[in-house]
């Protein structure tokens, strides 16, 4: 059977074994396992802002963490389990709980120290203005006879 050639085959067979590799291996915590997630983010950009949107859903402010190092934004959190004093059999689960953590390079452009968040229904919104533009400087030229 003939098969075309792919290059990028081999490099996700790669992948796909480096994730068998590393999967068992959990953080447990009392003998439960605990898991660390990562937050999706939209980045948009106009002429004044950059605005970064993350779905941190079931998160409180509390339980939330937004700073800015070296130019890069970095959102921590965490969730809880709620437990009840029931036991639950569960058919399916699939809200996660722990902790999460995301990192963003900003652009230079960025005024950091007057960035907004603000935190609804799930939707955390972090806006930073842009730094006016720094106006070239006009050198001027004498002319030597």
């Amino acid at each position: 059977m003939l098969e075309r050639w792919n290059p990028y085959r081999r490099m996700r067979r790669l992948e796909d074994l480096m994730d068998g590799l590393w999967g068992p291996f959990e953080q447990s915590v009392a003998g439960r396992a605990v898991e660390s997630w990562t937050v999706p983010v939209d980045i948009t950009e106009d002429d004044d802002h950059i605005v970064i949107v993350a779905s941190v859903p079931g998160v409180k402010s509390d339980d939330l963490e937004v700073g800015v190092q070296d130019g890069v934004l970095t959102i921590k959190g965490a969730t809880a389990e709620e437990h009840e004093s029931n036991e639950k059999d569960y058919v399916m689960r699939e809200r996660r709980t722990g902790e999460f953590f995301r990192s963003v390079r900003l652009p230079n452009t960025v005024d950091e120290d007057k960035a907004d968040s603000k935190l609804e229904g799930g939707i955390l919104t972090i806006t930073f203005p842009k730094e006016e533009a720094a106006q070239p400087k006009k050198i001027p030229v004498s002319v030597i006879d």
